[in-house]
């Protein structure tokens, strides 16, 4: 009998894609500190999640979802932050693939070996609610 493994997180804060990777003048490749620190943090709160629900590391496929609540500009009319809050406009900052792929990144080595075993995602980005602050709501999922 297979049983299924099901993780949920939030990641507090506005959500940040992950940035280009950056050149030195020598040709070298790196990681801008804010794509490393917000990897980083995101590590670490699966990593809590992860003990809290008594999981180890998979070997196995795995399901991710993700929905990205961001901030509503408080420079909006009335009107506007109602319509944002009723989902009748979305938000137009962060590429929902470099958001995806800085989750999926800071998850390899905690949830699972490496992203490779990710074989279904789900992705959605919305504005904040009264019930939903800035965040990214996290549900992972495997046999």
């Amino acid at each position: 009998i297979l049983i299924k493994m099901e993780l949920f997180f939030n990641i507090d804060g506005k959500p940040i894609g992950k940035s280009r990777p950056r050149f030195t003048k020598f040709g070298r490749a790196y990681t801008p500190k804010q794509t490393k620190d917000y990897e980083l943090y995101i590590k670490t709160i699966a990593q809590m999640a992860m003990k809290r629900a008594n999981l180890t590391i998979t070997n196995n496929k795995v399901s991710v979802s993700l929905h990205m609540f961001y901030p509503i500009p408080p420079s909006w009319s009335k009107r506007a932050k109602q319509d944002a809050v009723e989902g009748k406009v979305t938000p137009k900052v962060n590429d929902i693939d470099n958001v995806a792929k800085a989750v999926l990144d800071a998850l390899n080595t905690v949830v699972y070996k490496d992203d490779r075993q990710v074989y279904y995602l789900q992705a959605e980005k919305t504005y904040e609610t009264p019930e939903n602050k800035p965040m990214i709501k996290v549900y992972i999922s495997w046999e």
